[in-house]
């Protein structure tokens, strides 16, 4: 039991440092523990012999202390643990799965300390007109970002829907317009 909430504390003390807690899902501090405490949780899935994870990991870490600076209730996390990944679902790392009210909402490959920063910070909004206008923002930014393929790419649609069909002839008129 001590040593238990030994863990504990150093994790909080590393949260409160804006570091990211390791979870596993034997271990403590479990990812079910994490998911009780707090309401909006981010978790990173990752493993040391991925390139584009240690990549990942200064970023994920500048963006921990940033969210942390501004007061967010968004904490982030990260696990390697591969039963957690398989259980839900993780098939390319890295992975960053949101967790709202311990209840899986969102996952999402994440690039650099800007992508996480402002994806973790739309959820700091609630819905309603100044969240959709802050989760708007970020969806706009990011397809300007990483482009229309490859929002189409994650969004998984078909060629024939609709969004396949009208949406590169308009951004592509968009691009027209700026010279791009």
């Amino acid at each position: 039991m001590g040593a238990r909430v030994f863990v504990w504390l150093v994790a909080g003390l590393a949260q409160a440092l804006g570091e990211v807690a390791e979870l596993s899902k034997a271990e403590a501090p479990t990812l079910a523990e994490a998911l009780e405490k707090h309401e909006v949780l981010l978790v990173k899935f990752y493993q040391d012999w991925c390139v584009y994870c240690r990549d990942l990991g200064p970023g994920y870490l500048a963006a921990a202390q940033d969210l942390r600076l501004a007061n967010s209730r968004v904490v982030l996390a990260q696990t390697r643990d591969l039963e957690l990944q398989k259980e839900f679902g993780v098939q390319r790392i890295p992975a960053v799965l949101l967790f709202r009210k311990g209840q899986l909402q969102y996952q999402h490959w994440a690039f650099d300390r800007d992508d996480i920063f402002d994806f973790a910070r739309t959820f700091d909004f609630p819905l309603g007109p100044v969240g959709s206008v802050v989760r708007s923002h970020y969806w706009l930014r990011s397809l300007v970002k990483f482009g229309v393929k490859a929002l189409l790419k994650t969004l998984r649609l078909s060629p024939d829907h609709p969004l396949q069909l009208w949406m590169p002839k308009i951004l592509g008129r968009l691009g027209e317009r700026r010279g791009d």
